[in-house]
């Protein structure tokens, strides 16, 4: 019988978001998004999906090794509202990421607004340095919400493959 069927679900799927992800790099998107965001929200986003994911993993271990467990007929004493508890911090790195992302985006506007200034349009010489910096302020927003939903997608699929499987684990073992 098969052993550790989340974490093969978790490598599988997470497989192929890597190579979309480097197939992105490839085509210069990635570092598109990275390298022209003057407000640095997609580091920052990037940095806790990434941070969701090394937990996801090992929380899908500790859900594995206990239904491996039960698998060989054995029934674990688990603490359901305990061990929920532990990977209640996935949920906040979700919401942090969309958090981020909408930041970034705040960031953005204010970079646009603030391209503006007294007789910015009205001076042919100014009008070209408002323009780019009105473009900055509208990259730096699209930027981050891009790279947050993005991640904060990817992050979603990875945590309900968890809690799916931790419910029906701790449903199984007959966890109060």
């Amino acid at each position: 019988m098969l052993n550790h069927l989340l974490v093969y679900r978790l490598v599988i799927f997470n497989s192929l978001g890597l190579g979309l992800f480097a197939w992105a790099w490839q085509r210069g998107f990635v570092a598109d998004m990275f390298g022209k965001d003057s407000s640095y929200m997609t580091y920052v986003a990037a940095a806790l999906f990434i941070l969701g994911s090394i937990s996801c993993f090992a929380r899908a271990r500790k859900v594995g090794a206990i239904l491996n467990v039960m698998k060989k007929g054995m029934m674990p004493q688990v603490n359901g509202v305990k061990f929920e508890a532990k990977a209640a911090h996935l949920d906040d790195i979700g919401d942090l990421i969309v958090t981020i992302g909408l930041t970034g985006t705040a960031i953005g506007v204010v970079m646009m607004l603030h391209s503006f200034s007294a007789g910015s349009l009205s001076d042919p010489a100014k009008i070209v340095e408002t323009a780019t910096a009105l473009g900055d302020g509208v990259g730096t927003a699209f930027r981050s919400t891009i790279v947050s939903a993005i991640a904060w997608c990817w992050h979603l699929v990875n945590l309900r493959m968890l809690k799916t499987a931790t419910s029906l684990m701790l449903s199984d073992a007959g966890a109060s």
